[in-house]
């Protein structure tokens, strides 16, 4: 059924197919109106890696044997790296990225749980700053949750940023 929709898709609908499908993990050749007659397999676009990070290993494992286990389990790392403190202190979370492919989803990697005879837990890596409020200008919270008197960022006063009679230039 799936060859008989493709053969009637027009060059002209292809694209808007191909963008309704974006957030489905798709062979590169999923649609066939899209490729050139002259794609090679160095055309290929290249695969997009997923950074995850494990909790629950011991802070004195070595990045090797982590690379190790999860290529032994299937999963095609590109590269295990443990993360530090500010300090420079070697930390308990390993980070790792992977390639997103059919027999590992990111779904499957996150739900992994063992790893080299320990229990662990998978999520992706965010590497963001630490969360400011919107409200109060403090740090490690958010204005959903502040209950502190508001304050401006452009002036003292006890007021939220868009009530602010002052301008972004002054």
């Amino acid at each position: 059924m799936a060859k008989k929709f493709f053969d009637r898709l027009t060059t002209r609908e292809a694209p808007h197919l191909q963008r309704l499908a974006d957030d489905i993990p798709l062979p590169w050749d999923f649609f066939p109106h899209t490729i050139s007659s002259t794609a090679t397999e160095e055309s290929k676009p290249a695969r997009k890696y997923r950074k995850k990070v494990i909790k629950g290993l011991p802070a004195d494992t070595a990045e090797g044997e982590i690379f190790e286990d999860l290529d032994a389990q299937g999963i095609p790392v590109q590269k295990v790296h443990q993360l530090q403190t500010k300090g420079g202190e070697k930390n308990a979370l390993f980070q790792f990225a992977a390639p997103s492919c059919p027999e590992w989803t990111p779904t499957k990697i996150v739900n992994l749980n063992s790893l080299g005879y320990c229990r662990i837990s998978i999520r992706r890596y965010c590497h963001e700053g630490p969360q400011m409020c919107h409200r109060c200008g403090r740090f490690v919270h958010l204005a959903d949750h502040c209950f502190v008197v508001p304050r401006c960022f452009r002036c003292p006063g006890p007021h939220l940023v868009d009530t602010c009679h002052l301008t972004k230039d002054d």
